[in-house]
């Protein structure tokens, strides 16, 4: 497996504190809908500040400091 490949499988620490770093991996995971949206309000290779999480259990939500009132799915992003 190429490191392009096992990057398109990693993700961030779900339990990762408020005001940890993130970056946005581009839109290489989740449903659809999160694709969209993420590619509407994030830059790839950007990196955005957790607010708050909500974990689901089949899914995590991620609140950026940086974009207010929208949650992103954690499996397009990586820790810093």
């Amino acid at each position: 497996m190429t490191e392009e490949e096992i990057k398109k499988f990693s993700s961030m620490d779900i339990y990762s504190p408020p005001g940890s770093k993130v970056v946005y991996k581009g839109p290489v995971g989740g449903y659809p809908g999160d694709k969209v949206r993420a590619e509407r309000h994030l830059k790839a290779g950007q990196i955005y500040t957790i607010k708050h999480l909500d974990v689901h259990s089949y899914s995590t939500d991620v609140y950026l400091e940086e974009v207010t009132e929208q949650a992103f799915n954690s499996v397009l992003f990586d820790n810093v």
